[in-house]
């Protein structure tokens, strides 16, 4: 096992975080025993920030992390699955879809859709000025192409 002294380690974080851009995709939750998670803390401590059911389980994310530094993009998927029996399911409250990871890159790609669409809409709307100076400069190259016989 390789260890690594703080500063050479701070080092490599930066040089990585600089390189790549990377995104949390949520894909749903689960709940384990609290005190497994918690070790050797006192309840009275971890209960007030995450606080536990009556079976003693708190509640904890799935989350995958996507990966872009421009020209390879890299996809970490830690997810649960989906091919559990009901009583695994039951037992750790696991709250997702049936295919998680394709509908949140769905709804991620959807938003980002709406979000270009109404950018495009702004564009329009903040650039109709220069937009109708270009209609009329069109209109203007057109009627010199008909005077010299160009189509």
């Amino acid at each position: 096992m390789l260890i690594l002294k703080g500063w050479l380690k701070n080092l490599m974080f930066d040089s990585f975080k600089n390189k790549w851009k990377i995104k949390i995709i949520e894909t749903g939750s689960f709940k384990l025993d609290g005190g497994a998670m918690m070790g050797s803390v006192p309840k009275v401590l971890w209960d007030k920030t995450n606080p536990s059911d009556k079976l003693n389980r708190i509640d904890l994310s799935m989350r995958c992390l996507l990966l872009d530094n421009g020209n390879d993009v890299v996809l970490i998927e830690t997810g649960i699955g989906n091919k559990n029996n009901q009583k695994f399911i039951d037992m750790f409250c696991i709250v997702q879809s049936a295919f998680p990871l394709k509908d949140e890159l769905n709804k991620s790609l959807n938003s980002l859709g709406q979000q270009l669409t109404a950018l495009s809409g702004k564009f329009v709307t903040d650039y109709k000025p220069l937009t109708e100076k270009l209609q009329k400069l069109i209109k203007i190259s057109e009627g010199v192409n008909d005077i010299h016989g160009q189509s």
